[in-house]
């Protein structure tokens, strides 16, 4: 048995809005951060804070379209937007998922996953200043279960 974090959540939660607050020690690091959360009929905000960097999310559900989340470390000025939606019918987890990071001004990537019965696609493209940075990959692949 070993432990590799200890962390506690204590929150509250009236009438559609809620707050909490998670404490984290990582073991192996050292390090303690503190995830402090604020939602409201269905949108939601979130600071974690550690020694090395501050971290906003702001969360949104968009009803039947999906989720919509940005989140922006304020010290190092990596950035991520993320949409997700799910397909439903199929598998729990069948949906599409797509992500724009990069850092301060500049988009380095875009990822796109489409889960669907059992299958995922991959599409991930690298960017830089000047446009399209190298190939694209694309990968298929089925889980298979026995």
């Amino acid at each position: 048995l070993s432990v590799t974090s200890v962390g506690g959540a204590a929150g509250i939660s009236v009438l559609g809005t809620g707050a909490t607050v998670r404490p984290r020690y990582d073991v192996a690091s050292r390090s303690v951060d503190l995830a402090v959360g604020y939602s409201i009929l269905g949108a939601g905000a979130e600071i974690v804070a550690s020694a090395g960097d501050r971290i906003l999310k702001l969360t949104r559900n968009l009803g039947g379209i999906g989720d919509a989340s940005a989140s922006v470390a304020l010290n190092s000025g990596e950035f991520s937007v993320e949409w997700e939606r799910a397909l439903g019918g199929g598998e729990d987890d069948d949906g599409i998922s797509a992500t724009v990071k990069g850092q301060r001004q500049n988009v380095e990537r875009v990822d796109v996953v489409w889960k669907d019965a059992g299958w995922t696609a991959n599409v991930g493209i690298p960017f830089s200043a000047a446009g399209i940075l190298g190939e694209p990959s694309v990968s298929i692949g089925r889980d298979l279960k026995f």
